[in-house]
């Protein structure tokens, strides 16, 4: 995007912009600044530093040094940019409960924009998954679990965040986070994901999972949470034989089943099965089809008889937003789990601010559908332009 056509962006209403540069600053507040009198780095360079990093899609510490050295090429001394030392140095006492914290009080003040220009009044939509991201530690630590690499076929070390989205006119908001080690269970990841909608104030309507989380403890979970459920069911021994029976015509489209944990601990739910829109069909050496009654039909799992299940279809704009996520990660190199969550949360911030910011300017406009007016790296670098126009200002007094 041309400067100028950001400039016109942000004179629309730069009171956006103001506002999120300032919420970022109290996003990450909680870091390790220094509290001297004459300290002159602090929250705002902090979060110019992960602005730059993300429209950069690099290394927090290696962006923040290479825009040291272009400042100092162009000898331009009205702004200091931080060292890498700086950024470790802060984000070194950061804690994991701390990073999720400063998420929930910076998408606190999201909200809150929002609901003033009447956003969010509605039930909305919810999401919720989990964003793997690759590690390669010699020494892996608690926080790290062991899953399957489908690119190598091997086993890898991912860190595993649990995240929940909600969609804001075909939008996605991510409203809460938490982290997931190995020995954690995914009933407590979706019981802690419900309550940071529910500290938000969050109506929820229809909760929609992958696969992944077909199990009883969670089914438990949001059955006990009051709201509805919908995810797809894996291809088990049961379930294949629901459809074999359901092939045979011995069980209805939808009908009533029961899922038993490891423990013998049972919760019914309604097993809904559809057609498969994507078929793969398999001919033998003459030619013939023959296909399985799972490749056939997909079922799926939920507390509502009466729920159409191509409400699930809407998911897919929240799998949008997690490769979205993925593509302006900030990254670091500390194998230190408070700096990575809070890159993480630095990184969801932003993700939330172009939301917001698109959100807002189509209530401007009195735009009609769901596709995005600004993209998101035109806001990272409306920020980065506005943030790069003041330095960080004079010492605060003790």
């Amino acid at each position: 995007m041309k400067k100028s056509h950001l400039e016109r962006i942000v004179r629309r209403n730069p009171q956006q912009y103001e506002s999120i540069i300032d919420l970022m600053a109290g996003g990450v507040k909680r870091c390790g600044f220094s509290g001297a009198s004459n300290a002159w780095l602090g929250p705002r360079e902090m979060a110019r530093c992960a602005v730059d990093a993300a429209a950069g899609k690099g290394n927090l510490t290696a962006c923040a040094r290479a825009r040291r050295d272009a400042m100092e090429s162009a000898g331009r001394t009205d702004i200091d940019v931080p060292s890498g030392e700086w950024i470790r140095q802060s984000l070194s006492k950061m804690t994991p409960d701390g990073a999720v914290e400063s998420l929930f009080e910076f998408n606190t003040g999201i909200i809150t924009l929002m609901r003033r220009r009447g956003l969010l009044k509605s039930r909305m939509d919810v999401g919720i998954d989990f964003h793997n991201v690759r590690r390669f530690d010699k020494k892996p630590g608690p926080e790290l679990v062991r899953g399957g690499d489908k690119a190598s076929m091997t086993k890898a070390l991912y860190e595993t965040y649990g995240t929940v989205q909600i969609l804001v006119n075909g939008q996605r908001l991510v409203v809460g986070m938490v982290t997931f080690s190995a020995g954690d269970d995914h009933a407590g990841v979706v019981r802690a994901l419900l309550d940071a909608c529910a500290r938000h104030g969050i109506r929820v309507g229809t909760v929609m999972a992958d696969r992944g989380f077909f199990s009883q403890g969670v089914m438990k979970v949001l059955n006990d949470s009051g709201v509805m459920w919908l995810m797809p069911c894996p291809n088990t021994v049961y379930v294949k034989g629901a459809l074999d029976e359901f092939e045979a015509g011995r069980r209805d489209r939808v009908s009533d089943a029961v899922i038993t944990s490891s423990d013998r601990q049972e919760c019914p739910y309604t097993m809904s099965i559809v057609p498969r829109r994507a078929r793969r069909k398999k001919r033998d050496a003459d030619g013939c089809t023959d296909e399985e009654p799972w490749e056939k039909h997909i079922s799926f799992a939920t507390n509502d008889p009466d729920i159409d299940v191509e409400e699930y279809s809407r998911r897919w704009g929240i799998e949008t937003g997690y490769r979205l996520l993925e593509s302006m990660r900030i990254t670091t190199r500390s194998r230190h789990h408070g700096s990575r969550v809070m890159c993480m949360a630095m990184t969801i911030m932003l993700f939330n601010s172009w939301i917001l910011v698109d959100a807002l300017m189509r209530l401007d406009c009195k735009a009609q559908g769901t596709k995005t007016m600004i993209r998101l790296y035109s806001m990272l670098s409306i920020l980065l332009e506005l943030m790069m126009k003041r330095g960080p200002g004079p010492p605060k007094p003790p």
